[in-house]
């Protein structure tokens, strides 16, 4: 998904909006059965005119087993195949470094049913470089665009103990990480 699509979907939208599918068995409707892909099915119908993407959180279907992560693959199929103007964000926030970092690259970044993941620079640029070099090869091999979101700050209490720090520029630790 280019960048020209992703901002096409936001302005047909009028909105910034990704909705995150953070999904469980255990905080979903009795009535739908622990369906976990069914209920993604339901909340992308329900807000797919006010949404410009998906961001499905993976820790809820991977904590739940190997199963739960197949449904999570499921669930990510059927909103791109179902919504292909809308990004399809992988919220995976992995951190790792480089060469561990370039595996989960490999998982993600090469699905076709997710347009960009969510990653934690906070190791350094050769721990987010491999998905650089896969961004490039794939732009030379006339592949479909992949972008990766960068966490930047959290809105959790705990960010302020690090992410919130201010530094001897008088920038805050996350302003660096932004420039």
């Amino acid at each position: 998904m280019t960048n020209d699509e992703i901002l096409s979907e936001v302005k047909r939208t009028n909105s910034f909006l990704i909705t995150g599918l953070d999904l469980t068995a255990k905080n979903i409707p009795p009535s739908i059965n622990g369906d976990v892909v069914k209920y993604a099915k339901l909340m992308a119908e329900a807000v797919a005119p006010f949404s410009a993407g998906f961001k499905p959180n993976i820790a809820f279907y991977e904590g739940e087993g190997a199963k739960r992560y197949a449904e999570y693959m499921d669930a990510c199929e059927f909103l791109k195949e179902t919504y292909p103007y809308k990004v399809i964000i992988s919220d995976v926030k992995r951190l790792d470094i480089g060469k561990t970092f370039g595996n989960y690259v490999k998982a993600f970044a090469g699905n076709k049913n997710i347009d960009a993941f969510t990653a934690a620079p906070y190791m350094g640029w050769d721990s987010v470089k491999p998905f650089y070099d896969f961004i490039n090869e794939s732009k030379a091999n006339g592949l479909p665009n992949k972008h990766i979101i960068l966490l930047a700050v959290t809105s959790n209490p705990g960010a302020n103990e690090f992410l919130k720090v201010r530094l001897e520029d008088g920038r805050l630790f996350y302003e660096k990480v932004i420039d």
